[in-house]
């Protein structure tokens, strides 16, 4: 029986340690942002799309710098707006990669950095659902186009994939 059980171990470990190692699950993270215009000379700017609150999208991972520009930017609103991530389920359009719906704790913006905010959802047109689990963030800053205006973007939550599965990547 021992040493059977050895030689089926020893069998198990062959086999794992010759399978290539591959990353399993989806890169996507979503960054829900306030962003300010890189350059935007005094009147010549729209006072609506001054500053805009919006969801960063990254189709593959985390950005390595904050001169990392986001594959997509989805626009909630302007800054002075009112609305917020926090209290109720949000959804924003994200280009052609689909609409992400958050759902921010009320008051999750008093949270420590890395502590759960809540969740999200981002939805292709004609495909499953891809869940994401949303962290406060509050520092990380990345690049950003809408409407063809640069945008610098400080996140306040950091939302990457949960999604395991090999058909998100």
């Amino acid at each position: 029986m021992i040493l059977s059980t050895i030689l089926a171990a020893s069998a198990l470990i062959v086999t794992i340690s010759a399978a290539p190692i591959e990353t399993q699950g989806s890169k996507h993270v979503v960054y829900l942002s306030s962003c300010a215009p890189d350059d935007c000379p005094i009147g010549l700017c729209d006072p609506e799309d001054f500053n805009i609150v919006g969801a960063g999208y990254f189709r593959n991972g985390p950005p390595a710098s904050s001169s990392a520009s986001a594959s997509a930017l989805g626009r909630l609103s302007s800054v002075g707006s009112g609305r917020t991530w926090e209290g109720s389920k949000v959804t924003t359009r994200i280009g052609t990669d689909g609409a992400f719906t958050s759902n921010i704790a009320r008051g999750a913006n008093s949270l420590a950095k890395g502590e759960i905010a809540g969740d999200g959802e981002l939805k292709p047109s004609g495909a499953s659902s891809e869940p994401f689990v949303c962290f406060r963030d509050g520092v990380t800053k990345f690049k950003a186009t809408y409407d063809y205006e640069r945008y610098t973007c400080t996140a306040a939550y950091y939302c990457p994939s949960i999604d395991v599965g090999t058909a998100a990547q």
